[in-house]
């Protein structure tokens, strides 16, 4: 995605999209891109900027209501069940879950879970989201330990240590789930069935 700039007569409005993008394909092909989006508003006495979580298709648009000042948005990730798109994002210092819907040029959020365990992960260093037949699992670090989710049902392994920029991931295979992380000493670790 690119940036840009509107011009008008009393300053100009700039558009940056940061700290990168998660993309989900659906079953038609249909790309769903989210991201980190900031306008930087220069009216001439003075400088605004707005921070928002975006979400866009080739055809619409829209995600999170933003804040003013201060960014307290980030990503994650973005995931397709096999019937709908479910992203995973930091909205106002709120980290939540929802499910991308789409009504012609228009994306909202809708269906939201919120995370209540203070989590670690940002941009750069994400938590991960996987997504079956209506499922949410999430996969992060909260105070170095594992943190897992299902349906937000959380649970944080306070015997265990995650190593530094690495993730925690929460793949379905087999018929099970499991907790995948890397521990400080760099050994990779498994969690079999890490919400019971």
């Amino acid at each position: 995605m690119a940036t840009g700039r509107t011009t008008y007569y009393s300053g100009y409005d700039d558009y940056h999209y940061t700290k990168g993008s998660r993309i989900a394909v659906d079953n038609a092909g249909t790309y769903y891109i989210i991201t980190h989006h900031r306008r930087y508003e220069n009216w001439g006495f003075g400088v605004e900027n707005n921070y928002y979580v975006l979400v866009k298709t080739n055809s619409a648009e829209g995600g999170s209501s933003g804040t003013y000042r201060y960014d307290r948005e980030d990503i994650h990730d973005i995931s397709f069940d096999g019937e709908r798109v479910i992203a995973f994002y930091k909205a106002g210092n709120v980290v939540t879950t929802a499910q991308v819907t789409v009504s012609g040029i228009s994306i909202s959020l809708t269906d939201t879970q919120t995370v209540t365990t203070a989590l670690a992960n940002n941009s750069t260093n994400p938590g991960v989201l996987t997504t079956i037949s209506g499922n949410r699992t999430l996969g992060g670090i909260s105070s170095g330990k594992p943190f897992t989710s299902y349906n937000n049902a959380e649970k944080v392994f306070d015997e265990h240590s995650v190593k530094s920029n690495t993730v925690v991931v929460v793949p379905f295979m087999g018929g099970s789930y499991y907790a995948i992380y890397t521990d400080t000493g760099g050994v990779i670790r498994i969690i079999k069935n890490p919400f019971t």
